[in-house]
C-alpha cells in the first residue's frame, strides 16, 4: 500500500495555477525549425480565429422546429440532401 505523507501535500489553488498557465501562454514565442516556416493567415483565417465573429449563423426559431419535431417524433431526416450538402462543400473547398 502507497502512502502520502501529509506534509508533502498541498492544496490546489486553481487561480494561481491558471494565472501561470496563461502567463506562461503569453510570454512563449514558438520556436521555429530550421527547415521551417513561419504560416501567414488569410483575413477570413484571423477573423475565425479570433473569436469576433458577431453574426449568428443560428436560426433560434428553425432550432427549435427541430427540437420539436424531434419530441414529437416527426422529424424526417433526407440523407440524401444532407449528403450532396456535404459534397457540395467539399467541391467549393477544394476547388
Amino acid at each position: 500500500m502507497l502512502k502520502i505523507a501529509p506534509c508533502l501535500l498541498s492544496p490546489l489553488t486553481p487561480n494561481r495555477y491558471a494565472a501561470q498557465r496563461s502567463q506562461d501562454a503569453a510570454s512563449a514565442t514558438p520556436a521555429l525549425l530550421p527547415d521551417q516556416k513561419p504560416v501567414q493567415l488569410s483575413s477570413a483565417a484571423r477573423h475565425l480565429s479570433s473569436g469576433q465573429n458577431t453574426g449568428s449563423d443560428l436560426d433560434a426559431a428553425r432550432v427549435q422546429a427541430f427540437r420539436e419535431a424531434m419530441i414529437a417524433g416527426r422529424l424526417d431526416i433526407d440523407t440524401r440532401r444532407i449528403a450532396d450538402g456535404l459534397l457540395a462543400n467539399a467541391r467549393e473547398l477544394l476547388g
